[in-house]
């Protein structure tokens, strides 16, 4: 009899447990000049700090990873009104974590997009595996996060002792085709320094546990965990150690979109912290489960409206328009507004999903609030 550590009994118990300049963004996105670009363009010097704003309190809407920070879609989400809680608890005040929603976390796969991954080949470092062959490879240690599609595990690789990362995702919710896409991204973009690094993919077959199968991703680890946590925990960052941070990722989506790659889930889950340490912040950009692979050719994604919808770009919103790469530039916008104010720039209290949307197609957001205060204009 097996026993219950293996990864597919582990994946559901830890479930239910649950320098790019400016003038690149400007002349990728001209018509976004007036009001991001004073945040696409910020620069070090000053500080920025956290506090009720005057503009309703826009807050921060997440989905909530893991450690590891490998995207999985949980689907949680900060309540509307609520200001990032250095605690993460609850309480009067300064706000908390609480009152957990996946309202806003749906996401569409249109036909014609599946069709364009099915013309991409099985990448050839994806190995057939069984799950004991897995086992015999890797021990799965704890898991850093669940979900309804998956989980990801820390695990050591037995071979050489490396801390590794695992992403486990179940068979029936991820088709052959997609998954071929995702792996092949990660190649297609492989070895930028922020970027994660990804090692090996397995197919495993079905087994006592899975009758499914599953596929699995093995990771580099980072060891300081998702800057969305490092958010809730803390608070907005300085201006200076923002502006390392977003030009890091800068840096990583334009290699991304060099290499034909649109990832369209840029948010605070989707990039790791490597260590712990903000005076030396190093951050990877992970998780292509919505990544596109455009050639030449392909300059426009036509369907495929997947991510999280309050990152998207209007252009991405309006399901009657074509987009392409522009769109992460968009969501890097986004990034940096939270992490200098620890707020989304679409959210108020009151705001229903309609009304968010409508922000979001108009541009409509602002900075007037107090936490801009100390923010400078460049």
């Amino acid at each position: 009899q097996r026993p219950l550590a293996s990864p597919r009994t582990r994946m559901w118990s830890c479930a239910k447990a649950a320098v790019v300049p400016a003038p690149h963004f400007l002349r990728c996105c001209p018509g976004r000049r007036s009001g991001l670009t004073r945040v696409l363009s910020t620069g070090a010097g000053g500080s920025g700090a956290s506090g009720s704003g005057q503009f309703g309190l826009p807050t921060l809407l997440l989905g909530m990873g893991g450690a590891a920070g490998l995207g999985i879609g949980i689907g949680l989400a900060l309540p509307s009104g609520t200001p990032l809680d250095k605690t993460g608890g609850g309480g009067g005040g300064g706000g908390g974590v609480g009152r957990w929603s996946s309202s806003r976390r749906s996401s569409t796969v249109y036909e014609d997009e599946h069709d364009l991954a099915l013309a991409i080949e099985r990448p050839a470092m994806v190995q057939d595996a069984t799950i004991d062959k897995l086992e015999s490879l890797y021990e799965f240690k704890s898991c850093l996060a669940g979900g309804g599609s998956g989980a990801v595990w820390r695990a050591i690789e037995r071979g050489t002792g490396r801390e590794v990362a695992i992403k486990v995702i179940d068979k029936k919710l991820l088709t052959p085709a997609l998954f071929n896409m995702e792996v092949y991204a990660m190649q297609r973009c492989a070895g930028h320094p922020n970027i994660v690094q990804l090692l090996a993919a397995f197919d495993v077959s079905p087994h006592a546990y899975n009758p499914d199968g599953e596929w699995h991703l093995v990771m580099e680890l980072a060891q300081g965990g998702e800057l969305f946590g490092r958010l809730v925990q803390h608070g907005a960052y300085s201006e200076a150690v923002a502006a390392k941070i977003i030009n890091q990722i800068a840096r990583a989506v334009y290699h991304l979109h060099s290499c034909g790659v649109c990832h369209r889930d840029i948010k605070p889950e989707n990039v790791v912290l490597m260590t712990d340490e903000d005076e030396d912040v190093q951050v990877k950009l992970i998780d292509f489960g919505a990544a596109v692979v455009l050639e030449e050719d392909e300059q426009v994604i036509s369907g495929g409206r997947v991510g999280t919808w309050t990152y998207w770009a209007p252009e991405q919103a309006d399901e009657t328009q074509p987009y392409d790469f522009c769109v992460d530039m968009w969501s890097i916008g986004v990034l940096l507004y939270i992490m200098l104010s620890g707020r989304h720039p679409f959210e108020s209290p009151r705001a229903d999903d309609a009304t968010v949307l409508d922000r979001i197609l108009h541009s409509d957001y602002r900075m007037d609030g107090k936490e801009w205060a100390g923010i400078s204009d460049r």
